[in-house]
């Protein structure tokens, strides 16, 4: 305080700020900085290098997917024909064995039963 009242930069209790003591500030700030004011410049810096390019990449993000063409049901249609496609190859050949009629199993269970 002494030192400041010395140097006229204390008035009425306030400390005078001039350009110097600003600039003096900002030195050792930079040259002294704390982990956290240290990422908040590297932050900064960041965003002054991308510039116009981090606006133009805001905006591609912000622009819709849509694409016109199609409507949904051509989509669905499509989809459903590669599958039904998939399915058709995957598919294991049917056997043609003696077919058994389904009364003939049911006589069967009761045969068993009584």
């Amino acid at each position: 305080m002494a030192n400041l009242r010395l140097r006229k930069k204390l008035q009425n209790g306030k400390v005078i700020l001039d350009k110097e003591v600003k600039e003096g500030l900002v030195h050792v700030l930079t040259n002294y900085a704390s982990p956290l004011y240290f990422m908040e410049m590297t932050v900064n810096n960041l965003k002054k290098a991308k510039g116009a390019k981090g606006a133009m990449s805001q905006i591609e993000t912000q622009r819709s997917k849509f694409a016109a063409g199609k409507t949904a049901q051509e989509i669905v249609t499509t989809r459903l024909a590669e599958i039904s496609k998939e399915l058709q190859k995957e598919a294991a050949p049917v056997s043609e064995a003696p077919s058994v009629s389904l009364k003939e199993l049911k006589k069967k269970k009761r045969e068993i039963k009584a």
